[in-house]
């Protein structure tokens, strides 16, 4: 393997768990036979997502590798195993363009009718388009690809996370976020457009900033969403959203430019979501569920924004309405938003019962 898949991060970030293995993979990750992961957006060498995958398939698991097309997905596959000449890696392909939620929908029910279990889903993929650009679901790519994707993908799965965990296996959902989601303070919300920025913009930060970092808050409050269902249907299944650090891929830098504070390899960025996914400790502590986790296996701290339960929940109620796959789609158009004193209300009295935000999680 190259010294760019086996660096580890800078000393004074690693932690206690990283010591154990620092020039190669998280230590946890070594023992992972009878695990099935699925990680998206894991084609691309220079990106974190196929370090990911690696690590994974590494250690033992059966690892799906989520890209748009079969070609890319086998040739990551090819090379993953490349590396490891002498082991039989256990790598499938998942195909899936995020930005047409038909194809998410298909792909996730045909990995259900594959496997028997599934441990460990990372919502790896991410985009940073331009907010003009939008999916015939008059969304913005970013938003879809980035946040209604995963909401999808986990919806349809959830069957399979749910049986995996009653027989006793440990089952993780990893959203991969950003540290710029705390940039959003507060916002407008309409049911619909209102999770489209304006590509006029001329705030402080460029539309595509702006709609990226929207998207992101909105992954780490379906986070804290989705934790609190399973937590209140007792079920032991882990929720955590993780900012990776920052590394010098082809997204980074079009939101970033070629800041110094781009220190990372795609390899180093691929640590903390690897620990959410895969730690012990993690499961044993008690108190990573729902939990932001920042480099390098650290509970960061969010904003009141992400932290908003009432607002999560809405939140969570009207971007399912929208979904064309869940059985809410007849329901678009009910909600009545309205801004008073610069807060959001929502008028949704037939959607904001809990019945129904378990529907639109799959429960």
């Amino acid at each position: 393997m190259s010294d760019s898949s086996t660096s580890a991060p800078p000393k004074e970030y690693r932690t206690a768990w990283e010591e154990l293995e620092a020039t190669s993979a998280p230590a946890a990750c070594v023992q992972l036979g009878n695990t099935v992961a699925l990680v998206t957006g894991a084609n691309d060498p220079n990106a974190i997502g196929y370090h990911t995958a690696l690590y994974l398939a590494r250690g033992g698991a059966k690892v799906y590798v989520g890209a748009r097309t079969k070609q890319k997905a086998r040739q990551a596959i090819s090379s993953i195993k490349a590396l490891f000449e002498d082991k039989d890696l256990l790598l499938e392909p998942f195909v899936a363009d995020l930005s047409d939620l038909s194809q998410v929908k298909t792909a996730a029910d045909k990995l259900r009718a594959s496997e028997s279990r599934l441990n460990i889903i990372i919502n790896n993929a991410a985009i940073a388009d331009d907010p003009s650009n939008k999916t015939e679901y008059g969304l913005s790519t970013t938003m879809v690809v980035n946040y209604l994707a995963p909401c999808l993908l986990v919806k349809s799965l959830r069957p399979l996370l749910e049986e995996t965990a009653k027989a006793g296996g440990d089952v993780r959902i990893v959203n991969m976020t950003s540290t710029v989601h705390t940039v959003i303070q507060s916002f407008d919300l309409d049911c619909k457009f209102s999770l489209n920025v304006d590509p006029s913009w001329s705030g402080p930060r460029s539309p595509i900033m702006q709609q990226y970092a929207l998207s992101k808050l909105a992954l780490v409050m379906f986070t804290k969403v989705l934790q609190r269902d399973f937590d209140n249907l007792d079920l032991p299944i882990l929720v955590m959203s993780v900012f990776p650090g920052f590394t010098k891929t082809t997204r980074t830098l079009k939101l970033m430019g070629n800041s110094p504070d781009m220190i990372f390899s795609p390899s180093d960025c691929a640590f903390t979501g690897l620990f959410a996914a895969t730690e012990p400790s993690v499961r044993t502590s008690g108190k990573y569920g729902g939990a932001y986790i920042v480099p390098f296996g650290v509970i960061g701290k969010s904003t009141e924004t992400a932290e908003d339960e009432e607002l999560g929940r809405k939140f969570a109620v009207c971007s399912h309405a929208i979904h064309p796959h869940t059985q809410l789609t007849a329901l678009l158009g009910v909600c009545v938003c309205v801004r008073l004193s610069g807060s959001v209300f929502v008028s949704c009295p037939s959607l904001l019962t809990t019945g129904v935000v378990g529907l639109a999680f799959g429960g």
